[in-house]
């Protein structure tokens, strides 16, 4: 049963580690901004992006314990299994940027919850010098519940910043540092019973229960940048990247997250710019405490709605 808890735990740190810093939206001012919405109702220079998003993606790697390893290998169809389990994953991301002319600030928060039940009937054992000695099929189960939450923080700098012929954005490049803090707490409940046959008292049912938990932190510190160029007025190619951990969390951590964006001719709300996007994200860690030893690499889609003012 331990690769089947470890797999599921990994799912759930999957959905909580995603940043999509490259999806934020780039609607510096601009005479040509006014023909797509109307004016923002924040002070000269200021802009705020709020951005719900979810990131879908697989898990490879190993995972440590005690001196003994673990292959991780989760594909997408462990991960629909998990969201259409009575919804026993839960998640929620969002995304927060304030930035004045050429500074800017993020915060991140993403918190998953997964609880569910892995149930098996496993085969009877034999023994081979005691042919009158068996037992029945074993009944197991396992409950797993983890909670996870991430927080990102950080600040950046527009190092550059070009106009582009025949477009009403320009190009630009920044330059980004911050922490990322991750947390998860996980409880693990399991049980198995069986009958042994073949015993001169007769059948006896035995039956047992474990129980366990606990849970582990860390901050990553990284540094980065990110670019964008304006494919057309209203499509954005935007990719961010970051490296980091330094041993101070993870002896390495590293990200990449690019997409494209959407201005949506749409003004729900003066002041108000919506956009979508959809891009892709890797992220990997190398991160060791103690007996816990994790290497690994989560990459997959990844969508967002933002809202600018």
């Amino acid at each position: 049963m331990r690769p089947v808890i470890r797999a599921l735990w990994a799912a759930g740190v999957a959905m909580a580690l995603a940043a999509p810093g490259a999806l934020a939206s780039d609607e510096r001012a601009s005479d040509s901004d006014a023909r797509r919405s109307q004016a923002s109702t924040l002070p000269p220079g200021w802009r705020i992006d709020f951005v719900p998003y979810l990131w879908l993606s697989t898990v490879r790697g190993t995972s440590s314990m005690g001196g003994r390893s673990t292959s991780v290998d989760v594909g997408y169809d462990e991960l629909f299994d998990l969201i259409g389990d009575h919804l026993s994953l839960l998640a929620g991301f969002a995304h927060l940027e304030v930035g004045h002319d050429r500074v800017f600030g993020f915060l991140d928060v993403a918190g998953t919850r997964i609880d569910t039940n892995e149930s098996a009937r496993l085969k009877g054992i034999t023994v081979p010098d005691f042919p009158n000695l068996s037992t029945t099929a074993i009944d197991a189960s396992v409950d797993l519940r983890l909670d996870s939450v991430i927080f990102e923080f950080g600040a950046g700098y527009r190092v550059l910043e070009l106009a582009l012929p025949n477009r009403a954005r320009p190009f630009y490049l920044e330059a980004l540092a911050g922490g990322r803090y991750i947390y998860f707490w996980t409880r693990v409940h399991a049980t198995a019973s069986t009958r042994i046959v073949g015993l001169p008292g007769g059948p006896r049912a035995i039956a047992r229960a474990v129980a366990g938990g606990g849970d582990i932190d860390w901050v990553d510190p990284f540094m980065g940048g990110r670019f964008g160029v304006p494919l057309t007025d209203d499509i954005l190619l935007s990719v961010r990247a970051d490296i980091g951990g330094f041993g101070a969390g993870s002896d390495l951590a590293w990200s990449m997250v690019g997409g494209l964006q959407y201005a949506i001719p749409w003004t729900p709300v003066a002041g108000v710019r919506p956009w979508f996007a959809l891009g892709y994200k890797l992220l990997s860690f190398d991160y060791q405490s103690g007996s816990l030893a994790l290497d690994l690499t989560y990459q997959g889609p990844a969508t967002a709605i933002g809202l600018s003012f």
